[in-house]
């Protein structure tokens, strides 16, 4: 009986290409000016108009699914054992997902075998193909057991794990954070360089790429202050510049000046060199409330930084849940995607694709079906 990982794409409407030309054009002309000058270590896109792009992303699902029958008996299922976030790996249809099970670690999940950033058509209707299954398991550490909300920018993966997270007092003892190179997926790679937290959690971490470095942000309990790093290689260490509380938080006009409690945050690079930050939260209990993105502007210093709410969004999530793990993929210069997963696996379960205007019955046996009307579970 297979169980099944629920992966929810929110995909962009691309703007038409006469619309866009010459914005595409000035966006990869900075890019390639950026790989010539070295500056870039991996192909990661910069957006040409980030607000933009957010406010396009659709609001309905599609519901991708792959079976995770190659994990072990009964992970996942607890509160204790959850998933915590999800990234889509650049150029290909590979997903991770950092959880905590006996260990931290991340779940290597290969949903079908597209080798480009084009959105994933729903594989609902059948059986899963063999190319769509947990690939691999990047084993992170057992006395720091949880692993946090992660990003990826380009081919490096930054995750935070966490020690101890009993219920009486989750997770914040102490932390620490790594970074892998994942352009081979199946084999991980970790970097030399790990940041040390010995008071304070690490629930949900980001980086981008500036000026051939790299800036590193990392979100303590419920991101109510975020730490920001700088490294020149992600081998020869992290300097800590800024430290940053949500009651500095700043708002453009009609926005309100609230921080959400962001399990996932990601840093998306505008064409030209702005930089943005996105947060995904769930404002009530899981199962109830709604689910939102919020928008900032970012702005990093030597020893300041500055964030100002610009926009903020509600979107559909059935089944997966954006207090469990949320994150933004960059597809190219004009698209941003949107996935999401849920707590935990299930043997078989109901998620609802209100852009199918049909109920999708996902049943424990590895069948899957669409068809309308509810669905009870086997």
């Amino acid at each position: 009986m297979f169980r099944i990982l629920a992966l929810l794409l929110l995909r962009v409407v691309v703007a038409t290409e006469e619309a866009c030309s010459s914005e595409l054009d000035a966006a990869s002309l900075l890019q390639a000016q950026a790989k010539k000058a070295g500056s870039w270590r991996s192909d990661m896109p910069v957006v040409t108009d980030v607000q933009k792009s957010f406010g396009e992303i659709q609001e309905s699902p599609v519901v991708l699914v792959a079976p995770a029958d190659t994990l072990p008996p009964n992970s996942y299922m607890t509160l204790t054992q959850h998933m915590q976030g999800i990234q889509r790996l650049q150029k290909s249809s590979y997903f991770a997902v950092p959880g905590n099970s006996e260990m931290s670690e991340v779940l290597m999940v290969k949903v079908g075998d597209d080798s480009t950033n084009a959105a994933l058509a729903s594989n609902l209707g059948g059986a899963p193909s063999s190319e769509t299954k947990i690939a691999s398991v990047l084993k992170i550490e057992k006395e720091f057991s949880h692993a946090g909300g992660i990003s990826v920018w380009g081919d490096y993966l930054i995750v935070g794990a966490e020690k101890k997270c009993p219920i009486s007092n989750w997770c914040g003892e102490a932390s620490r954070v790594y970074v892998y190179d994942v352009s081979d997926p199946e084999k991980p790679k970790q970097m030399k360089s790990v940041i040390e937290r010995p008071t304070t959690s690490a629930g949900a971490s980001a980086m981008v790429e500036v000026d051939g470095g790299f800036v590193v942000l990392v979100g303590g309990w419920d991101s109510k202050e975020l730490d920001f790093y700088k490294s020149s290689d992600l081998d020869s260490g992290f300097s800590k510049i800024a430290t940053w509380k949500k009651e500095e938080l700043l708002a453009d006009a009609g926005m309100d000046a609230n921080f959400g409690k962001y399990q996932n945050l990601n840093i998306v690079k505008q064409a030209d060199g702005k930089l943005f930050l996105i947060g995904t939260t769930h404002d009530g209990t899981p199962g109830i409330g709604n689910h939102w993105a919020d928008l900032f502007s970012l702005e990093v210093g030597d020893s300041r930084v500055s964030i100002t709410k610009v926009a903020s969004r509600k979107f559909q999530a059935k089944e997966t849940d954006f207090l469990a793990g949320a994150g933004i993929f960059v597809a190219d210069e004009q698209s941003l995607m949107l996935y999401s997963v849920p707590f935990n696996l299930k043997t078989g379960f109901i998620v609802t694709s209100s852009s199918a205007e049909t109920d999708i019955s996902v049943r424990g046996s590895g069948q899957l079906s669409s068809e309308n009307g509810a669905l009870g579970l086997p």
